[in-house]
C-alpha cells in the first residue's frame, strides 16, 4: 500500500515502522509484532494525509476532513486500514487503530512543528508549510523523518 501525493512522495514501509516505534508520550514500544507492522502502515497513510494539510486529528482518536469537498478524508482511511492494513479479524473494527495511528500523526505534526516546518494549531491540528504546493517544505519535512 501506498499513498501518494502531488507534493511529496509515500512514506517507506521503514519510515512508518520508526514512527510507530516511539508512543507519543516518549516511551518506546517494546515489541513490534503483526499488529505493529499494521498500524505502522495504516499510520503511515494517516500522516501522509495530516502532513499534506487532507485531515487533522481531533480529540478521542478521530480524523476530521480539512476541506468540505467531495473526499471524505475520513472514510478514505479507514477504507485504506480495511483494505490493506488490518489482520482480517480487525477489518470491521478499525476505530482502534485510527485513534494509534491519529496519535502518531499528531506527535509528528508536533516535531515538525517544533522543527520549523510548519505549525500546530490549540486544538492539536498541524499546518503545513505555507501552502501545500510549498515543494521544499515538503522536502524538509521529509527529510525530518
Amino acid at each position: 500500500m501506498t499513498v501518494a501525493f502531488d507534493t511529496g512522495r509515500a512514506l517507506t514501509l521503514g519510515e512508518r515502522l520508526l514512527l510507530f516505534s516511539f508512543r507519543p508520550n516518549g516511551g518506546k514500544v517494546a515489541r513490534l509484532k503483526w499488529a505493529g507492522v499494521a498500524a505502522a502502515i495504516a499510520g503511515g497513510a494517516i500522516v501522509d494525509l495530516a502532513l499534506h494539510g487532507l485531515v487533522s486529528p481531533s480529540g478521542g482518536g478521530r480524523l476530521v476532513p480539512r476541506s468540505a469537498t467531495q473526499h471524505n478524508g475520513r472514510q478514505e482511511v479507514l477504507k485504506v486500514i480495511q483494505r490493506d492494513s488490518l489482520p482480517r479479524a480487525d477489518r470491521d473494527r478499525p476505530e482502534r487503530w485510527m485513534r494509534d495511528c491519529t496519535l502518531i500523526a499528531r506527535s509528528v505534526g508536533r516535531g515538525l512543528a517544533a522543527q520549523g516546518i510548519g505549525r500546530t494549531t490549540w486544538a492539536g491540528g498541524y499546518l503545513p508549510p505555507s501552502s501545500a504546493t510549498d515543494v521544499a517544505g515538503w522536502a524538509a519535512g521529509r527529510a525530518a523523518l
